[in-house]
């Protein structure tokens, strides 16, 4: 957006060059050292991958069990999770406990589940905890590692800022520094959560909420939408100076309070939570804003621009001192001022590994302090994330590709790859890949790669690598295939022969087109996971995660009828698969005996069981299926909907549905998703006649049927699909604007899905180019240019046009605290204006090719005054480019900074002005 299409005090100080990038990292002011990996011998240590989370509420957070140390797992390790939460507020109850199974035969290094967590709409932030609950024999836990972590529920209506810019600074030209501030919720208008933001706040470092802060007058704050503000920094204590603690005693959280409408109970305001990346550090120092590259080698030797403010100055591409440039208190080794002021080039010493602060000293006493734009990465060891292949014969010599990063660092090169304790040939092919010729060894040996600067590559499962004796698989093609067998496999490897014999499992499979490095064989039947392997005369093939065939198990795609009585008896087919002639069917903890129709289809009669719904589970030798929502069945003695029709209809509403079910029995509600029905006839006990309500967002609902504390369960029969309709305009907020355009407009309706800009909306025959659809009875458009008076805001989608309704009025500019201002004839060929605080519309009469700047000052003009305390900028609508065009007041120095420079007769003109009160301008007439 172009910030100068914004009113107000941004005219006066904008284009003064404030810095207004955004941060993009998460800033600490001190960096924890991490603790070594844990080693232990078994299957390996398992602990979780981070130390916190966090995720928006009603929405899953990932968790990773990460293992460290252990080959190839001999057994299965299985991970239980426990969440410790308020169930059905903060989770649902399924949610409670997760089971993590790391399978016998894989070589993981980590594997991850997603825990759900409920939506209710809160404005403060909610912690729960997950926690290893247990991990299986062959596994271990670390003596001292993450085994606990806090999950934080993030309030859907919390105000959070994401990122303060710049990151530090004071004050000049008697004007705080203005800080771009991005985040979420500064104002919130949902249909439940409704907050504004009442003010800005400086939280010093070490204040609690009973200590003083810091607060910014509402006249210093623009809002600029629910996720951008600009704020004038206050005047704050604690300047910043180099030595420990004075960086957090200079050091301020940025906190946005809000009221909420309705008021919350037991408080109506909240205040953004303290952050890392809400922190400004104040100083009248200099500062780091950016820098030109952000990470090199830890050999330095990289150029890197550095931009901040009050650097020392010199001129352009002669020698800095290099004392005035550290990168993590090392001395830069070349220092240059460039043709930019508050700018040096320069190049980075080595360093080890690891982020470190850009520092720039004024040359006097004071010190730039660490932000997260003076962040610079000393790139750290070499990785290695996969092996191919990762095993080979006993007498070495495969070729064996090893992929990662930060394989060179510079132009350097690792000294060595080593397998286990043996060197290898290697060739460097790019700095994430090198070749290497596997040297002689035995049993399973961790890869490394050991570089002069960066060091020796960290443990790793996937860079395990094991020798083999005799024939070696390396792949199967595919590797899973149904329970019944018959799939085709091709087998790919090493060291085969005519006389190889293969088995899945323990069960011998038909083999044939046999050669040295690829074997064709059809699977038997079986059920689980089962390894491959190939016999050649008393040599059999090493198991591993590339000799294991998945026998599919089963799948639930769905249940019908999913619905019956708590007495049982319901004969319900359950669709899938993979099913066998042996499975078993689980509803909740019941244990049922199937009908076996065919590998997709079971029939079972269903047990008694006590109300409520439960998930119909398959059971084979591959195990069971996993619990969907769509296998669910739900024992109740309430309505039940079996079918609707029709199933669909326009969000309009009123098309006539027929719902077939049971037990409806007066008095009964129904539902079609949200919205209510309020036209409905109970024809019997099976059969409803209902009018569709209207609904404002296209696609499928439910219809649920209610009686007393029975509500009828959710299933595909009962869904009803609400399809967009034309075109309806119920409400335009607001309903009138400026001749000029460029505000926006919220359009509430019915049909509004599909619109698109520019094209589909209209004020009156001037078409929107930008709009933004919510859904589909709500969405926003940026008001176009146009004359003044009523006209008809028209919304046009594939399914046709709204009604043409006069429901929308331009009018000229005069709203309070702005107004025309008619020229008044002067003695002596001059002209008077009379400005009102804060704009004033004039059309310009004074003469041709007027320096804007000569009238604002009065030069040369009888009567005049000097204004350019009160005129702080000057606005041009250019209608042949649909741009604003500004002349700022004391800019005239700084190339760029203004669009014009001088007046044009008859061109209008927006004038802004600060102070109060009236100001008369006076302006020279033409002759």
């Amino acid at each position: 957006m172009n910030v100068r299409k914004r009113a107000g005090w941004q005219a006066g100080w904008l284009w003064r060059g404030v810095a207004a990038f955004i941060a993009v990292g998460a800033f600490a002011l001190f960096a924890q050292e991490a603790a070594p990996p844990a080693r232990a011998t078994g299957e390996g240590v398992f602990q979780l991958d981070k130390t916190a989370y966090a995720t928006n509420e009603g929405t899953a957070v990932q968790v990773t069990v990460v293992r460290t140390d252990g080959g190839t797992l001999t057994q299965d390790v299985q991970v239980i999770l426990a969440v410790d939460g308020v169930t059905e507020f903060d989770i649902p109850s399924a949610e409670a406990t997760k089971l993590i199974t790391f399978p016998a035969g894989s070589n993981l290094s980590s594997k991850s589940v997603m825990i759900q967590t409920l939506n209710k709409e809160q404005f403060a932030d909610r912690t729960i905890q997950v926690t290893i609950l247990s991990v299986s024999v062959g596994g271990q836990l670390p003596l001292n590692g993450r085994t606990t972590a806090p999950i934080t529920l993030l309030g859907s209506g919390t105000p959070r800022i994401f990122s303060v810019s710049p990151g530090s600074g004071g004050s000049y030209a008697g004007e705080g520094a203005i800080l771009t501030i991005t985040g979420e919720n500064f104002i919130v208008q949902g249909a439940t959560i409704q907050s504004t933001t009442i003010a800005v706040e400086f939280w010093g470092f070490f204040a609690s909420n009973l200590e003083t802060f810091v607060p910014v007058p509402g006249t210093e704050v623009q809002i600029m939408s629910p996720t951008l503000m600009y704020v004038r920094v206050p005047a704050l204590l604690a300047d910043y100076v180099l030595n420990y603690p004075n960086q957090l005693n200079s050091t301020y959280d940025v906190r946005v309070k809000v009221d909420t409408t309705p008021p919350q109970v037991p408080s109506s305001t909240f205040l953004s939570p303290r952050v890392p990346a809400d922190q400004f550090v104040y100083t009248t120092g200099p500062t780091v804003t950016g820098l030109s590259v952000q990470k090199g080698p830890p050999t330095g030797g990289t150029s890197v621009i550095v931009s901040g403010t009050k650097f020392p100055s010199g001129a352009a591409d002669t020698d800095c001192p290099l004392s005035l440039v550290t990168f993590g208190g090392t001395q830069v080794t070349s220092c240059k001022f460039t043709t930019q002021p508050n700018q040096f080039r320069v190049t980075t010493p080595a360093h080890l590994s690891g982020f470190v602060d850009v520092v720039v000293y004024d040359g006097v006493s004071k010190y730039s302090p660490a932000v997260p734009a003076s962040r610079y990465n000393y790139q750290g060891v070499p990785v290695i994330t996969n092996l191919s292949p990762n095993f080979g014969p006993q007498g070495g010599g495969t070729t064996v590709l090893i992929s990662g990063s930060g394989f060179f660092v510079g132009s350097q090169q690792p000294t060595s790859v080593k397998f286990g304790g043996n060197a290898a040939q290697f060739t460097m092919i790019s700095d994430t890949l090198i070749q290497a010729v596997a040297p002689p060894g035995t049993g399973v040996q961790q890869v490394t790669i050991v570089h002069p600067v960066s060091g020796t590559s960290d443990f790793r499962s996937e860079a395990n690598y094991t020798y083999t004796v005799g024939p070696a698989i390396t792949s199967l093609s595919p590797s899973h295939g149904p329970s019944g067998g018959g799939t085709v496999v091709t087998i790919t490897g090493t060291g085969f022969a005519a006389s190889a014999v293969v088995k899945f499992g323990d069960v011998q499979a038909f083999t044939n087109q046999i050669t040295e490095t690829s074997i064709v064989a059809v699977a038997p039947a079986g059920t689980g996971i089962v390894n491959v392997s190939v016999s050649v005369n008393t040599n059999v093939t090493a198991a591993g995660p590339q000799t294991q065939y998945q026998y599919d198990g089963p799948a639930v795609t769905g249940v019908t009828p999913n619905a019956g009585p708590p007495a049982g008896g319901t004969a319900i087919v359950i669709k899938g698969t993979n099913f066998t002639s042996a499975s078993q069917v689980i509803i909740g903890n019941a244990l049922v005996t199937p009908v076996f129709v065919d590998t997709t289809t079971l029939t079972a009669v269903t047990p008694a069981q006590t109300a409520g719904a439960y998930h119909v589970q398959v059971r084979t030798g591959s195990g069971t299926s996993t619990q969907v929502p769509d296998d669910l069945f739900t024992y109740t003695s309430g309505p039940i909907v079996d079918s609707v029709n029709p199933n669909n209809g326009p969000t309009t509403g009123g098309t006539i549905v027929v719902i077939t079910g049971k037990n409806f029995l007066a008095p009964l509600t129904i539902n079609f998703g949200a919205a209510p029905a309020t036209s409905f006839n109970i024809n019997s006990a099976t059969q409803i006649t209902v009018l569709s309500p209207p609904n404002p967002t296209a696609g499928p609902t439910d219809i649920r049927v209610t009686r007393g504390a029975d509500v009828s369960p959710v299933s595909p029969t009962a869904k009803f699909q609400y399809v967009a309709s034309t075109p309806k305009v119920t409400q335009v907020t607001p309903n009138s604007g400026s001749t000029f355009g460029g505000f926006e407009v919220t359009i509430t309706g019915l049909g509004l899905s599909g619109a698109v800009c520019p094209g589909s909306i209209k004020f009156g025959a001037v078409p929107a180019s930008s709009c933004t659809v919510t859904n589909d009875s709500s969405l926003t458009v940026t008001a176009p240019a146009n004359v003044s008076g009523p006209t008809v805001i028209t919304v046009t989608t594939a399914n046709g046009t709204s009604d043409i309704v006069p429901n929308f009025t331009y009018v000229s500019p005069n709203a309070p605290g702005g107004g025309t201002a008619p020229p008044a004839p002067g003695p002596g060929g001059t002209t008077t204006y009379t400005l009102s605080a804060r704009w004033t519309l004039l059309t310009w009469t004074g003469g041709a090719n007027v320096p804007v700047s000569d009238a604002i000052r009065g030069t040369g003009v009888p009567g005049a005054s000097d204004l350019s305390q009160r005129i702080t900028a000057v606005f041009l609508w250019d209608s042949a480019e649909s741009s604003w065009k500004a002349y700022f007041t004391g800019a005239e120095g700084i190339p760029g900074a203004s669009d014009f420079s001088q007046f044009t007769p008859g061109a209008v003109y927006w004038v802004a002005v600060q102070g109060t009160g009236q100001v008369p301008w006076v302006v020279v007439t033409p002759p």
